[in-house]
């Protein structure tokens, strides 16, 4: 697949694999919407990296874990560079600790983040892809999922699916 003219949102897109995703995309030709949640510098330094190789990115701040906020990402991304062709999921979190310690509070911000929020984003870019009849959804899961790792309960479970 070219990637030229292609319009990318990525969550978790200013940290770790998602930040490498925007990169090699945004210099493969595609406009990359960066979404991500709390680190505001990290976010500007990204764009500024990507723009600085002579990519297009824009930053999307949004908590993916409700809603309305994913579809508010969403539109802000179409707003940015247009239709969206693909969403790659790369955001997540693990909280390590024994099963014993584990909170309620814990296991919802994991929950939250690995399964709701991807939900809720494939929820806000499916209609317009049905519709154009042209999209990808990219999403990461773990061998975690399949095999629980020592002290990673939620972690664990969020990548199985719930």
């Amino acid at each position: 697949m070219s990637f030229e003219g292609k319009h990318v949102l990525i969550t978790g897109g200013t940290r770790g694999i998602g930040k490498a995703l925007g990169i090699r995309l945004a210099s493969e030709g595609a406009s990359v919407s960066l979404n991500y949640l709390s680190r505001d510098e990290d976010a500007v330094a990204t764009v500024e990296e990507i723009q600085s190789g002579g990519g297009k990115a824009v930053a999307v701040k949004g908590d993916n874990s409700l809603p309305d906020s994913a579809n508010a990402v969403a539109a802000a991304a179409r707003e940015a560079f247009g239709p969206i062709d693909m969403l790659v999921c790369a955001a997540g979190i693990s909280i390590p600790g024994a099963a014993d310690d584990m909170t309620w509070e814990r296991w919802k911000t994991t929950m939250n983040i690995n399964l709701d929020g991807t939900f809720n984003m494939v929820y806000s870019v499916i209609e317009e892809m049905q519709q154009r009849q042209f999209g990808r959804i990219v999403t990461f899961s773990s061998i975690a999922g399949l095999r629980p790792r020592m002290n990673q309960i939620a972690y664990s479970a969020s990548k199985a699916g719930g």
